[in-house]
């Protein structure tokens, strides 16, 4: 909600995720999906090709909610509607 709030409420026409933010967040996720049994050498298809899985939560629901409630926007590359349209 937040980030469509950018693009109505404050004119922003692209809103991207810095690659730094992306990086931090998908190390965490591999650790912590490094804990699971979906990770075990299991063979399920919630894994990819390489074996990863990017399907699963690896905790509880609730957790889930609380990591993802809000964006912040210094984590994201915001572009204007005008700039976009400009090219």
């Amino acid at each position: 909600m937040d980030c469509l709030s950018w693009l109505f409420r404050d004119g922003a026409g692209e809103i991207d995720l810095r690659p730094d933010v992306q990086k931090t967040f998908n190390d965490m996720l591999k650790q912590r999906m490094n804990r699971t049994v979906w990770q075990s050498g299991c063979r399920s298809w919630y894994l990819n090709g390489d074996g990863t899985n990017s399907t699963i939560w690896p905790g509880h629901t609730v957790g889930y909610w609380w990591q993802t409630r809000y964006a912040r926007k210094r984590d994201f590359f915001l572009r204007s509607a005008a700039a976009v349209v400009d090219g």
